[in-house]
C-alpha cells in the first residue's frame, strides 16, 4: 500500500501532491466488511425510504448528520450501493495506518469551518469522474445531541454538484457514543436513508429553497426523539461519565466548574445537589433532598448558553486565561499527534481572540478576528479549543485545573451572533 517515493515525503507533502481518485477495491472491500461487522456488533437498524436496487451504481451526494464519533463507519456500512469518497477533517488524517487507508479509499481532506478551495476542487473532481461523495454538513460531532450549525454555502455545493442527493439521518447514535464521554454505551441505534433531491429538482430550486428543505429534513434533537421513543441505554462506567465536559454550570446554586460525574451520578461539589442519569438519558433526583431543574441534557445546555449570552451582552465583556498552544503533527504519522508551539495568555472580547505569548520560540501579540472563527470547537484529547487561521490549526489548551473549554466555545459563538 505504501510505495518507496511516498516513504521519502512527509504526510503533508503527499497530500499536497496527491491527485484524487476513486476508492480502490483492494481497500474498500475489506473496510466495508469491517464497517458492516461494527454495525452488527452495535445492532444498528437500517431503514431505507427508496428502492435499494434502483440506487445501485447511481451517482449521489450522500449527506449525513454527525451525532456520534464513529458515524462514518455506520453510514458507510449502510450504503454499499456505490463506492463513496468521504470528506474527512484534515486533522484526523495524520495517524498510522489511517493515513494510507484514507488515501486508498479516496477520502477528501478538508479544514473545517475554513475556506478550503483545494477540498472543494477535489469534491468536484470526484463528481467529474462519475464518483459519489459522502459529506457531513455539520463538519463536527454534535456536542449535545442536537444539530450543529450547517453553513448556508452547503446549498450552493448541492446545487453545483447536480447529482441525486441522499440524506442519512441517525437516531440513538449520540446516546451510544456521546461527545462528552470516552466510552461506548449499549442501546438502540438506527439509520434512515431517503432521497432529498433528484437531479431534475436541483435545476429548478434556488439556493434558499435547497437550504430550507435540507434543514427541515436534517435538523435533529436526540433528546426529544427519545422522550417519545423511550429506549434505554447502559454503560459499565455509568451514563453520566464525562458530563462535566459539557455541563459546567449548576442550575441549583449557579456555581460554575464544580460539576463532577461518578457512574450514573452527576454532582455539584459547591452545593452537593446530585442528579442521576436514568437509562433513557433523563435526569432524576439522586435522593429526596436533591432537585432536578432540567430533565434532559439539551435543556441544561440551553440554559448555559442563555447565561453566556447575558454575559457577553455587556459592552465591556472580556475573559482571559493562561494557555499552552499546540498544532497538528502533519510531518509524522507516529508519536504525539500534537506539536507544542508555545504558551501565553488568551483574552476573548468583542475585539477578537487575542493571544500574547510565544509561538515557535518567538514572542507574539496577535489578534484573531472572530468572523474568521465561526466555531471555537473543543477537543477532549488535550482539553483545548481549536480553530484554523491562515491554513494553520491552533489548539488553545487552558492551563487551569477546571475544564472550561465548553464555556469558551459558547462565548465565541455568542459574540459572533451579537
Amino acid at each position: 500500500m505504501r510505495n518507496k517515493s511516498s516513504a521519502k515525503k512527509t504526510p503533508e507533502q503527499i497530500l499536497t501532491e496527491r491527485k484524487i481518485g476513486l476508492p480502490k477495491l483492494r481497500t474498500w472491500l475489506p473496510l466495508g466488511l469491517w464497517f458492516k461487522l461494527i454495525s452488527i456488533r452495535d445492532r444498528v437498524k437500517y431503514v431505507y425510504h427508496f428502492d435499494r436496487k434502483a440506487m445501485k451504481g447511481k451517482q449521489v451526494l450522500l449527506l449525513c448528520d454527525h451525532a456520534c464519533r464513529n458515524i462514518f463507519f455506520y453510514t458507510m456500512a449502510g450504503y454499499p450501493f456505490v463506492r463513496l469518497n468521504a470528506v474527512t477533517e484534515l486533522a484526523n488524517w495524520f495517524r498510522f495506518p489511517r493515513f494510507f487507508l484514507f488515501l486508498d479509499t479516496g477520502c477528501i481532506p478538508i479544514k473545517r469551518f475554513h475556506a478550503d478551495l483545494p477540498a472543494l476542487r477535489n469534491i468536484f473532481r470526484v463528481f467529474s469522474k462519475g464518483g459519489s461523495v459522502l459529506l457531513f454538513p455539520e463538519g463536527i460531532q454534535s456536542f449535545d445531541g442536537t444539530t450543529m450549525p450547517v453553513p448556508k454555502s452547503t446549498a450552493g455545493l448541492i446545487r453545483m454538484a447536480g447529482v441525486t442527493v441522499v440524506l442519512c439521518r441517525s437516531h440513538g447514535m449520540f446516546f451510544g457514543e456521546p461527545d462528552f464521554g470516552k466510552f461506548r454505551r449499549r442501546g438502540h441505534r438506527e439509520m434512515h436513508y431517503e432521497i432529498l433531491f433528484t437531479k431534475e429538482e436541483l435545476k429548478e430550486l434556488s439556493k434558499e429553497e435547497i437550504y430550507g428543505r435540507l434543514m427541515d429534513r436534517f435538523s435533529y434533537n436526540e433528546h426529544r426523539w427519545n422522550l417519545a421513543a423511550g429506549y434505554s441505554y447502559t454503560s459499565r462506567r455509568g451514563l453520566a461519565e464525562g458530563l462535566e465536559n459539557l455541563l459546567y454550570r449548576c442550575p441549583v446554586c449557579g456555581a460554575e466548574f464544580h460539576m463532577k460525574s461518578d457512574g450514573d451520578l452527576f454532582r455539584c461539589t459547591a452545593c452537593s445537589n446530585t442528579v442521576k442519569m436514568k437509562p433513557q438519558y433523563v435526569f432524576t433526583p439522586a435522593e429526596e433532598k436533591d432537585r432536578v431543574i432540567f430533565p434532559t441534557i439539551d435543556r441544561w445546555c440551553e440554559e448555559q448558553r442563555k447565561k453566556v449570552r447575558e454575559e457577553v451582552s455587556r459592552p465591556d465583556f472580556s475573559v482571559s486565561y493562561a494557555c499552552r498552544v499546540y498544532t497538528i503533527n502533519n510531518k509524522h504519522l507516529t508519536g504525539d499527534p500534537f506539536l507544542p508551539l508555545g504558551e501565553g495568555s488568551v483574552t476573548i472580547s468583542r475585539e477578537g481572540i487575542r493571544y500574547t505569548g510565544t509561538l515557535d520560540g518567538e514572542k507574539t501579540d496577535r489578534v484573531f478576528d472572530l468572523k474568521d472563527i465561526p466555531l471555537f470547537a473543543r477537543t477532549k484529547a488535550i482539553r483545548a479549543n481549536d480553530f484554523y487561521d491562515r491554513g494553520v490549526r491552533y489548539y488553545f489548551s487552558p492551563t487551569e485545573n477546571e475544564n472550561r473549554t465548553e464555556k469558551y466555545r459558547l462565548i465565541v459563538e455568542e459574540l459572533n451572533k451579537s
